[in-house]
Order: structure tokens, then C-alpha cells, then sequence
């Protein structure tokens, strides 16, 4: 048990250290208005999607319980280009329950961005 916990802190580290070598000046909530123009994807003009930023960390907190905790905050941006691609804003988070051990999900925030008249709204 003890080397399986081992296991996953270490693989946890490596992808937060992953994520931080590739951070860059990305806004959650805030959208520019040449991504909301954007109407094709250049390097596949016939997607119906595109995934425009995807960047997640993880990190540790001591439980109430003594346990550790493995809290891991994701931020996701999608641009859909049509209507065929609107399945691709549908998220299914699955979530661990067993016997008093359980997952759940707080803080959870999505955004729908549209051009209306030049503006964004």
C-alpha cells in the first residue's frame, strides 16, 4: 500500500511540474475577441472544434481525517465552430465512492462567450 501512495505523489508531481513548465497568460472567465472571431481552425479547416487551452494542477491537503488529499483544479477552453461540434462542451466527471472514501466536486464554473454586434456578451 505504502509503495502504490508512493506511486501516485510521484506521478502527481511530475504533472504538476509538467503543467507549471508550460504555463502561460491564460485568463479564466476573460476571452479575446480573436478567439471569438474565429470561425475555422487553420490546421483543420473542416473541425467542428477546438480545443484552445487545456491546463490543469494538482496539489496536496491534509484531510480533517489525517488523510491526504489530492486536490486538482482544471481549466478548460473550447471554441466550437458549428453546430456539429456542440457535444464537445459536455464534461462527465467521474468520481471515486468507496466504503468512506469519496470524491466530489466544489467551485465547479463554466462560461459561455458570444460575439453579438462586435461585442462580446
Amino acid at each position: 500500500m505504502k509503495n502504490s501512495t508512493t506511486i501516485v505523489f510521484l506521478t502527481a508531481i511530475f504533472i504538476s511540474l509538467s503543467f507549471y513548465a508550460h504555463a502561460d497568460k491564460f485568463k479564466v472567465g476573460k476571452v479575446s475577441k480573436n478567439e471569438l472571431k474565429m470561425e475555422t481552425y487553420e490546421p483543420y479547416p473542416d473541425a467542428d472544434a477546438v480545443i484552445l487551452h487545456d491546463k490543469g494542477t494538482v496539489n496536496f491537503q491534509a484531510s480533517a481525517h489525517g488523510t491526504l488529499q489530492v486536490v486538482l483544479e482544471r481549466h478548460v477552453r473550447i471554441k466550437i465552430l458549428s453546430k456539429e461540434g456542440y457535444d464537445w462542451g459536455d464534461f462527465e466527471i467521474p468520481l471515486y465512492d468507496y466504503d468512506r472514501v469519496k470524491d466530489y466536486i466544489s467551485g465547479f464554473k463554466a462560461y459561455t462567450f458570444n460575439l453579438e454586434n462586435g461585442r462580446c456578451g
